[in-house]
C-alpha cells in the first residue's frame, strides 16, 4: 500500500508491505474476506491511496466493482511491490479490495455519514480520478465553522440499484434491504445514514407504498443500531427514458413522504437542489449530462453536497444509545493482486466493493482508494 504520486506509481517512501497475522500471502475463501494487520502511512485528508495485491494463478469470480471513475491497473507478474508505473495497463475495475480504515488524528473527527444508494451516489457519469460524486464533498458546514465537529461521507452505492426486490441480472447489484448489514450496519465508525434509493425501483414500475415500506424497513434497522437516517428526495427524471405519467406520480408521492411523512431523521432535499428553475419534475440543464436522472457535471453534484447540513449529521443522535465512534488502526484488507488507487477519507473511512461475477484473475492489480 502507498500514497499515490500519479497513475500506478506510488509515492516515493510511502510503499508498505502488508502483512495477516505477520504473513505475506493470505488464502480468502470464497465469500469470506480477511484484514491486514495495521501499517503506519500517514496520510492527507482527500489524498489517494494506491492498494496492490498479487493473484498467483486464476480466482474464478472475484468481488468487484466495474464503473468506478476512477483509474485502476493491472499487470502480468508480482508487481505488487513495483516502484514504477511501468508494466501496468488501464482497467476501470475496482478489484479484490475491501475497505480501507483509516485513524483520524483530528478529534474534531467523530464518524462517518454513510451514503446509501444507487448509480447517481455511486458515480453516474462524473469526471473521472477528480472525486466529483455528491458525497465526496459534503463539507460547507464544517469549513465555515473550523472548530466544529466533522463527520466526513463514506459512500456505499452500486449501479441501478434500489430498495427492493433483487433484479435478476448480475450487474443490477444488491438491494439496499439486502445490503444494509453489510454495508451500513457492521461498518466502522458510522454516525449516520444518508438513504438516496428508489429512482430503479420506480422504473420497474415498483409503487409508492412499496418504496415507502422499504424506506421505512432501513430506517427502522438503522434506529435499532442507534443511527440516525436522513432521507434524500429523488433527483428529477423527466427527460429520462423511464419517465412516464405514472411513474412521475410515483416519484412525487415518494419525495412528498420523504420530505413530511415522519419516518426519516432529517432530510437532504436533493430533487430541490437539482431542479430546472419552475420546474421541479426536470432536472436543470446545466447540471444535464443527457443521463437523467443522474446530475452530473461538476455543478449537479456539487449542488447536490451543498444540500447536505453537515452540523445535523454531527449533531443529532439517533434514536436509542447512540453509538460512540470507536477509531480503527489503518488497516487494509487484501485478497491477490492488482493495484488500484483510493482516495483517502478523513475519518473511519472505508470504501466498498460491491460482489458480482468478473472474469477470472491472475497478476497484479493496483487500486485506486480514495
Amino acid at each position: 500500500m502507498a500514497v499515490q504520486s500519479s497513475g500506478a506509481t506510488p509515492l516515493a517512501g510511502t510503499l508498505h508491505d502488508l502483512a495477516f497475522a505477520g504473513q505475506r500471502a493470505v488464502t480468502i475463501a470464497a465469500g469470506s474476506r480477511v484484514t491486514s494487520d495495521p501499517v503506519t502511512l500517514p496520510v492527507t485528508a482527500l489524498s489517494t491511496l494506491l492498494v496492490s495485491v498479487f493473484v498467483p494463478g486464476p480466482t474464478g469470480p472475484i468481488t468487484f466493482h466495474p464503473f468506478t471513475a476512477q483509474g485502476n491497473f493491472l499487470a502480468t507478474g508480482d508487481q505488487a511491490a513495483a516502484t514504477s508505473a511501468t508494466g501496468f495497463q488501464d482497467t476501470p475495475c475496482w478489484m479484490l479490495i475491501y475497505a480501507v480504515d483509516v485513524q483520524p488524528s483530528d478529534s474534531r473527527l467523530i464518524g462517518a455519514a454513510v451514503a446509501l444508494g444507487d448509480s447517481i451516489t455511486d458515480t453516474a457519469n462524473t469526471t473521472g480520478n477528480a472525486n466529483h460524486r455528491w458525497p465526496d464533498d459534503p463539507r460547507p458546514a464544517p469549513e465555515r465553522a473550523p472548530p466544529a465537529p466533522r463527520c466526513p461521507s463514506s459512500t456505499r452505492a452500486w449501479a441501478a440499484t434500489g430498495c427492493w426486490p433483487p433484479r435478476p441480472e448480475p450487474f443490477w447489484g444488491v438491494a439496499a434491504l439486502d445490503r444494509l448489514d453489510r454495508d451500513v450496519l457492521t461498518e466502522s465508525g458510522v454516525r449516520a445514514v444518508i438513504l438516496l434509493e428508489g429512482i430503479n425501483d420506480i422504473g420497474f414500475d415498483a409503487t409508492s407504498s412499496q418504496i415507502i415500506a422499504g424506506y421505512q424497513q432501513i430506517v427502522s434497522r438503522a434506529h435499532a443500531h442507534g443511527l440516525p437516517v436522513f432521507g434524500a428526495t429523488m433527483t428529477p427524471f423527466r427527460n429520462a427514458a423511464t419517465f412516464t405519467a405514472a411513474r412521475s406520480q410515483t416519484w412525487t408521492a415518494v419525495n412528498q413522504f420523504v420530505r413530511t411523512g415522519g419516518t426519516f431523521d432529517g432530510v437532504v432535499d436533493l430533487a430541490a437542489a437539482t431542479a430546472a428553475p419552475g420546474d421541479a419534475m426536470t432536472l436543470n440543464a446545466p447540471f444535464d449530462s443527457g443521463d437523467q436522472p443522474a446530475p452530473e457535471r461538476r455543478g449537479g453534484p456539487q449542488a447536490m453536497a451543498n444540500a447536505i447540513d453537515v452540523a445535523a449529521l454531527v449533531l443529532r443522535p439517533g434514536p436509542g444509545p447512540s453509538p460512540t465512534p470507536t477509531p480503527t488502526p489503518s488497516t487494509t484488507p487484501t485478497a491477490h493482486a492488482y493495484r488500484t488507487p483510493t482516495p483517502t477519507p478523513t475519518a473511519g473511512w472505508r470504501d466498498r466493493h460491491v460482489p458480482s461475477l468478473p472474469p477470472a484473475a491472475r497478476g497484479s492489480t493496483r487500486r485506486t482508494c480514495g
